[in-house]
């Protein structure tokens, strides 16, 4: 579902217009396909999580919005949360932390919102890694990434007091549970 141009885009880090709007048009039907996909044509979508999440970064509008919703759209489906989550705490976080690009770290604020707000209490293992970065940008100097890190802050506080005596999630190395 996801086409050339999205691959394309994700190596060589440029885009023309027409390919940002392939890419975004890709995007939205890999979102709407994941909903129904299961078993080995699901696990071919998560292993594009990285070429999606480049897509959050790269500052069209377009194609940020058709990512973020291809990505809620695959973390609702996944069978193990672990699959994306570790997918984010590697290159989300730090997409975040971007001081020269505003719209790689507004792409990462509004991805991280969108898979808070679909996978909700499955994220209480991942508090302690989400809460830091996202406390961070909601004093980024963009109003727009504030705003959204502060509604994603507002979406983990209310799952915080489930997460007393919750070990941390397998397979996280040791600079993710940092």
């Amino acid at each position: 579902a996801v086409s050339v141009t999205v691959m394309k885009i994700h190596e060589t880090r440029t885009a023309t217009d027409a390919e940002v709007l392939e890419a975004a048009a890709s995007l939205r039907v890999c979102g709407v396909l994941s909903a129904s996909l299961q078993g080995d044509a699901l696990s071919a979508v998560v292993v594009l999580i990285p070429a999606v999440l480049h897509c959050i970064g790269f500052g069209k509008s377009k194609m940020l919005t058709a990512a973020c919703r291809c990505l809620g759209s695959i973390s609702r489906r996944v069978s193990t949360v672990a699959d994306v989550m570790h997918a984010l705490l590697a290159e989300v976080i730090s997409m975040l932390a971007d001081s020269v690009r505003p719209s790689t770290r507004l792409g990462a604020a509004y991805a991280l919102h969108e898979v808070l707000t679909v996978l909700d209490m499955e994220l209480v293992p991942y508090l302690t890694q989400l809460l830091v970065p996202i406390m961070g940008a909601m004093s980024d100097s963009s109003t727009v990434v504030r705003r959204v890190a502060t509604n994603s802050f507002c979406a983990l506080v209310k799952l915080m007091p489930l997460e007393a005596g919750t070990p941390p999630p397998p397979g996280l190395t040791s600079t993710m549970l940092a």
